[in-house]
């Protein structure tokens, strides 16, 4: 009968680092033997190290850093919107009250008015969305135990949220 396989260390740091970015032991296994072809590492055999060597708690601990980061961006953005919504509002009514800017007749003033409607909804569908979003992200979070699904769900939120699909509560 043959011993154990050993694994030179540079793979197990590797295998290790998969799995506290959130990699299943299947994925951890796969990526292995992408860079080291040879390692004869499976699922099993990461399971084990993550088992006998603790990588469960900072795996948990990079985790959390993680949800806190993507809370804090969600409750940032929020923030940002809601500054500039309140900057719109002030400069709009200033520019109404200076000489300059006063509307000549009643159908500029109802442009004025209704670009300003406009620009007020659009911007709290914004909030709302991002509000919801912030919920979604919590939800998932609390919900979700594998940390490679929420991984996965991050990053397509993030790639709706880059390409613009999730403005204006298009979702």
């Amino acid at each position: 009968m043959q011993g154990a396989p050993s694994y030179p260390a540079e793979v197990r740091l590797l295998a290790r680092g998969y799995y506290l970015q959130g990699s299943s032991y299947n994925e951890v296994a796969r990526l292995v033997k992408q860079q080291y072809p040879k390692a004869r590492c499976n699922a099993e055999t990461i399971r084990r190290w993550a088992t006998k060597e603790g990588w469960d708690e900072p795996r948990l601990a990079v985790q959390r850093t993680v949800d806190e980061r993507q809370r804090s961006n969600a409750e940032e953005i929020l923030e940002r919107h809601k500054a500039l919504y309140q900057l719109m509002i002030e400069k709009g009514e200033k520019g109404l009250r200076t000489k300059g800017n006063v509307p000549r007749t009643a159908s500029e003033a109802g442009g004025l008015l209704d670009t300003g409607i406009k620009g007020q909804r659009t911007t709290l569908r914004d909030l709302v969305s991002l509000s919801f979003i912030k919920v979604v992200l919590q939800v998932i979070a609390e919900e979700v135990p594998d940390e490679a699904t929420r991984r996965r769900i991050a990053l397509r939120f993030r790639e709706l949220s880059e390409s613009g699909a999730l403005q204006g509560g298009d979702f």
